[in-house]
């Protein structure tokens, strides 16, 4: 399995996200693209000659068992559970995100237009339940998945979604690639998965 870990332009990853990937004994290929856009690295790590891709944030602390769980659940794609921090008031574009509950997942349901997160998945929750939309912080998708994306939508696999936002300055904004990976796989039948028993942390910078 290929575990993906984006380093940003700035080449910024927490201590805590270095340990944990060091403390890692299974047989896997991780590596960490860096650039300015955190879609395109996602994007250029993929391989389709392999079953399965794991992506990690640089700012995410989790164990082996966390990977293990998702690895084993069933799912196409299931992502770990965290909350949020400071720096995702970018991932919608509109107020309701930085106004929301720190305590809740970053997880949950559109609002009233897609792309636009209405409701987070309560963070006492530890249930694996179907969700919307959820960060692509600690997630596992089976290549299967990335090919159907591949063969459905025009967009890359990870890219940042154009919202219609009133309460914007200039009436439209862009998502985070977490956003557009959701988008694309509700284009392409794909259910996405958020087990709140696999509690990762969010590391704030």
């Amino acid at each position: 399995m290929k575990i993906i870990c984006p380093i940003s332009s700035d080449g910024k990853i927490t201590k805590q996200t270095k340990r944990s990937l060091n403390a890692l004994r299974g047989d896997y290929n991780i590596v960490y693209p860096s650039g300015y856009d955190v879609g395109v690295q996602m994007c250029s790590e993929i391989d389709l000659s392999i079953t399965e891709h794991f992506f990690i944030d640089s700012d995410i602390e989790f164990s082996e068992d966390h990977i293990t769980i998702l690895r084993h659940s069933g799912c196409d794609v299931v992502s770990g559970a965290y909350k949020k921090s400071i720096s995702h008031g970018r991932i919608a574009g509109n107020l309701s995100w930085l106004n929301s509950d720190e305590r809740a997942f970053v997880a949950g349901k559109w609002g009233q237009q897609h792309g636009m997160i209405g409701s987070m998945v309560d963070g006492d929750c530890t249930a694996l339940m179907l969700v919307d939309w959820c960060g692509t912080g600690f997630i596992y998708i089976k290549t299967m998945a990335i090919k159907k994306i591949l063969d459905v939508c025009r967009e890359p696999v990870f890219y940042h979604h154009t919202i219609l936002d009133d309460s914007l300055s200039m009436g439209r904004g862009q998502t985070s690639a977490d956003i557009g990976f959701c988008l694309n796989c509700e284009k392409a039948g794909i259910k996405i998965w958020l087990n709140c028993g696999v509690q990762v942390k969010h590391i704030r910078r």
